[in-house]
């Protein structure tokens, strides 16, 4: 059989679906440009503000799974009390919690989201890159040590070696009075307790959906967290 030199043909309608595909990925560079100007300069009074939750779509590749509406605001919520003395709070690899504190409380200054997405350097001196492959090597660690007031953390992975050295950092950056919960799966439940913290009440949920169980892990309660 001879060959004729002719490279295969995509169908119309896979053709369609590529040109929708690369559109949708041109206007979603260009609504990320025009969020990271206007966090460089002050918008508008007649602009409706971007809500960056829309603007940073997760990154499957670095295991991104964004929480719904309704875990940012339980999550924000849990933080509020530490803004009362002007204390530090961190967001480590909790991208989606950390966008809903800054549009909730945009004028906060003293917070900071730890994480590897160097697409989240738009916030500037409130930006870590982190690498929890090397926990204790990040900028200015030495200065945070033992600040922390409140830290959430959202371990990329379900395993023990990621959790542990989550739990590296999170021991590093915390004094007797820090505060700290973990979301991630049910099934990290006997190593989250070997670390001090408690099963709770809560089951944060995402917006994609995914078929692992998760729960909250924390190392205090009040009237709306429990431990269980």
């Amino acid at each position: 059989m001879e060959d004729s030199g002719k490279q295969p043909a995509l169908s119309a309608e896979s053709l369609a679906a590529l040109q929708s595909f690369y559109v949708e990925k041109h206007q979603k560079q260009v609504e990320f440009d025009l969020f990271a100007k206007s966090t460089q300069n002050n918008p508008q009074d007649d602009q409706e503000p971007l809500d960056p939750i829309e603007i940073f779509t997760e990154d499957w590749q670095l295991s991104q799974f964004w929480y719904d509406d309704k875990t940012c605001d339980f999550y924000v919520d849990l933080a509020r009390p530490h803004l009362q003395t002007n204390s530090l709070i961190l967001f480590i690899s909790s991208p989606t919690a950390f966008l809903r504190f800054k549009k909730t409380f945009p004028n906060y200054e003293n917070v900071a989201l730890m994480e590897i997405d160097d697409r989240f350097s738009v916030y500037k001196d409130q930006f870590i890159k982190y690498d929890y492959l090397k926990p204790l090597n990040f900028p200015n660690a030495q200065t945070l040590k033992g600040k922390a007031s409140f830290i959430i953390m959202d371990p990329p992975f379900l395993n023990e070696d990621c959790l542990t050295k989550f739990a590296i950092t999170t021991r590093f950056l915390s004094n007797t009075n820090t505060q700290t919960l973990l979301s991630t799966g049910i099934v990290m439940k006997s190593l989250a307790k070997k670390f001090g913290l408690h099963e709770t009440n809560f089951e944060p949920t995402h917006r994609s959906g995914l078929s692992n169980k998760y729960r909250a892990f924390a190392n205090f309660q009040n009237d709306k967290l429990k431990w269980i």
